[in-house]
C-alpha cells in the first residue's frame, strides 16, 4: 500500500486515475468542495472552498474532524467499483489506525458505511445503514451515518438541510 500522499498521485486503480486525469485537462482548477456544514458546527475554519493548490495551501482547516473516503480518488458518476473499494480500505484502516483519540466516525453514504465496516472487519448485517443512525463499533467508537451529500439527494428531497444538519447536531452533542 502507498504512503498516505495526494490522492492525484495514485494510480492504484487505472479507471480512476484516468477520469481524474481527465477532469483535471478539462478543468484545471476542479477540485472538490466541503460541504458549508462542517464550518456551521465548527469543524471548519471557513465556509469558502478550498483552494485548486489546498494540499499546499488550505484556506479552511479543520478541527476536531477528518476527512477520508471509501475510495480516495473521484470515481466516474461518484460510483466505485468493488474492486476500487477493496483497493483503497488499507487506506482507511491505516487512518483509522492513526487516530487514536477518533470517538465517532461520520460515514456519508452506503459505500462510506459498507467500507468503514469493511476496515474493521465487521458484517453490515450487524450494523445497517440508516439515515442518522449510531452504531457502537468494538473498540467503543461511535458509528453515526447519513445518506450521502451529493446532488441527487438533494435533488430528489431524498436527503434536507435540515436532516443533514441534525446528523452533525447528533455529533457535536456526542463530543460535547
Amino acid at each position: 500500500m502507498p504512503e498516505f500522499n495526494d490522492p492525484q498521485d495514485c494510480t492504484a486503480c487505472p479507471r480512476l486515475a484516468e477520469h481524474l486525469a481527465n477532469i483535471r485537462r478539462r478543468d484545471p482548477d476542479w477540485h472538490a468542495l466541503p460541504d458549508p456544514a462542517l464550518h456551521r458546527f465548527g469543524y471548519a475554519s471557513a465556509a469558502e472552498p478550498l483552494g485548486a493548490d489546498h494540499w499546499a495551501n488550505p484556506v479552511m482547516h479543520l478541527s476536531d474532524c477528518r476527512i477520508t473516503n471509501a475510495v480516495r480518488c473521484l470515481p466516474p458518476a461518484n460510483k466505485p467499483t468493488t474492486d476500487e473499494i477493496r483497493q483503497c480500505n488499507g487506506h482507511l484502516k491505516a487512518e483509522l489506525a492513526a487516530m487514536p483519540n477518533l470517538r465517532v466516525i461520520m460515514v456519508l453514504g452506503a459505500i462510506a458505511h459498507q467500507s468503514l465496516l469493511r476496515a474493521y472487519g465487521l458484517k453490515v448485517k450487524d450494523y445497517p445503514f440508516g439515515h442518522n443512525v449510531t452504531h457502537t463499533l468494538p473498540d467503543g467508537r461511535r458509528l453515526v451515518a447519513s445518506y450521502h451529500c451529493s446532488g441527487y439527494n438533494w435533488r430528489t428531497g431524498r436527503l434536507s438541510r435540515e436532516s443533514f444538519e441534525a446528523v452533525f447536531a447528533g455529533v457535536k452533542a456526542r463530543l460535547a
